[in-house]
């Protein structure tokens, strides 16, 4: 099963007057916003690792997360899409399973890249699977996986 789908691309959100750092809770709260209104329901942005801004998101009994994290070269940043949850080979083998599957990852960066792209917060993006987004192998929007 692929766990995520990451994607790089550059952005230019206003600054956040409440928040400095880290940077990119404006961009978080355009996200949370434009994803509540394509039927996901989420948690307020919170501070990930003190270097950008997690989303919980759920839809139908799925729970994923989304982050998002400026990057060192200017106007960059990234983005993952992933399950909150990911059940390891031996809880798998006790029937858990994990909080979203790669149909679910896939949907949601779908509208998080369109509401991005809807609010010209998104330039240039490179998607990937489980991986680096810098890679040949990536798309300019998420695809499904190849098998």
């Amino acid at each position: 099963m692929a766990v995520s789908l990451n994607c790089r691309f550059t952005a230019k959100p206003e600054p956040d007057p409440q928040w400095e750092h880290p940077l990119g809770l404006a961009l978080a709260r355009l996200l949370e916003k434009g994803l509540v209104q394509r039927g996901w329901q989420t948690g307020a942005p919170d501070n990930w690792r003190d270097c950008g801004w997690s989303i919980i998101c759920r839809k139908q009994g799925t729970e994923l997360e989304t982050i998002v994290c400026p990057v060192l070269d200017e106007d960059a940043w990234i983005m993952q899409v992933a399950p909150r949850h990911v059940a390891g080979f031996i809880v798998r083998s006790f029937g858990r399973v994990s909080s979203a599957t790669s149909a679910d990852v896939l949907a949601l960066a779908r509208d998080a890249h369109q509401v991005l792209k809807d609010n010209r917060q998104l330039e240039h993006p490179r998607w990937r699977w489980d991986g680096a987004p810098d890679s040949p192998d990536s798309t300019d929007e998420p695809k499904e996986k190849k098998a």
